[in-house]
């Protein structure tokens, strides 16, 4: 048996938040008018990525950990990597965990 174990997925989104790319076509424009240049930047893409991991406490308990991060990629090809470590995240995981759980004991 595994003492730990470790359990990586991910998932592509789209980053585009129109307010973001509306201000900086505005800025853009605002340059231009005044006789210079501005290169527009906006978060493009993103995947989400969750890491698993556990391990045995007991005979019978085992502890999991999760976190959670985003690479965004913005339109001119830069990306950023984020760790995501809103309590929401983790807490929603567990909530599915729990109920994925329950109804395999059914």
């Amino acid at each position: 048996m595994a003492q730990y174990g470790v359990l990586a997925g991910s998932k592509d989104r789209d980053a585009v938040e129109t307010g973001e790319v509306a201000g900086q076509i505005a800025l853009t424009v605002a340059f231009a008018l005044m006789g210079a240049s501005y290169n527009a930047t906006w978060d493009k893409d993103q995947v989400i990525r969750a890491t698993v991991t556990s391990r045995p406490v007991s005979t019978s308990d085992v502890q999991l950990r999760i976190s959670f991060e985003r690479i965004v990629t913005r339109n001119n090809g830069l990306s950023r990597a984020e760790d995501l470590t809103a309590p929401e995240f983790s807490s929603g995981f567990f909530e599915k965990v729990r109920a994925g759980l329950a109804m395999g004991e059914r």
